[in-house]
């Protein structure tokens, strides 16, 4: 099947895990130089439908964990049309679903996918805002830094297809001054109008950053729920760096 985003696509009326269309890393990563993190991308499903051996309809949600190092991901779209055609098929129960879903996109991406429970809000931390700007992001000096989490809130960037804008929160962990803080929230701003995936986003930050010398543990993108589905990668230091 072709790339179904941006497009008008009719629903599949049978159970048809061909309408999965996968998105290459490397593709995402071919402006990012040498890319040495580590990670998952964390999809929280929660509008999963499954039909029994007795008709009865079941309404579950479930978290999908894909490694930050898959050959592929799957498109967002394709994700929702395979995921809402499991209801032309039926399952003895929630243990063959999810043995279905992780088949699927386990081939798709070239990985091995863990189904979990739906991965929680943010947690309890400081907040502060995103600043609306075209600033690159300026080197770092934490002479005063503490350690601690930081949530910056009103992240938009745009769809490379289709435009439309995509909201997050974007969470990071580390050692940072109130400078650092503060350059950080301007740099966010600058991804304003700028297209691009939700994992390119979090990647191309946490990776500036390090290059930036901020000490920076983990960046995680909280973005909103689209069609049931909510993406949230997280990007932190790969061990072998």
């Amino acid at each position: 099947m072709d790339n179904p985003l941006g497009k008008k696509v009719g629903l599949p009326t049978s159970y048809d895990p061909s309408v999965l269309f996968p998105i290459y890393r490397s593709e995402q990563r071919s402006q990012l130089g040498d890319f040495r993190c580590s990670g998952y991308d964390a999809w929280n499903i929660h509008e999963l439908l499954w039909v029994d051996l007795n008709n009865n309809v079941h309404h579950d949600e479930i978290c999908i964990k894909i490694d930050a190092n898959s050959v592929a991901i799957p498109e967002s779209k394709s994700m929702k049309l395979f995921l809402g055609s499991l209801v032309y098929e039926k399952f003895s129960d929630k243990t063959e679903v999810h043995q279905e879903i992780t088949k699927q996109i386990n081939e798709l991406t070239e990985s091995d996918i863990t189904l979990d429970d739906i991965l929680l809000n943010l947690p309890d931390s400081r907040s502060v805002s995103v600043i609306n700007s075209k600033e690159d992001l300026l080197e770092a000096n934490e002479s005063k830094a503490s350690e601690g989490e930081i949530i910056f809130n009103g992240f938009r960037s745009l769809c490379p297809v289709t435009d439309q804008p995509d909201i997050a929160n974007i969470h990071i962990t580390g050692r940072l001054s109130d400078d650092a803080v503060h350059n950080i929230q301007r740099y966010l701003g600058s991804f304003f109008s700028a297209n691009s995936f939700h994992e390119a986003c979090i990647e191309k930050i946490f990776l500036n950053l390090m290059k930036n010398k901020y000490s920076v543990e983990s960046v995680a993108g909280h973005f909103e729920r689209r069609g049931g589905i909510a993406i949230i990668p997280v990007r932190f230091q790969s061990s072998n760096n």
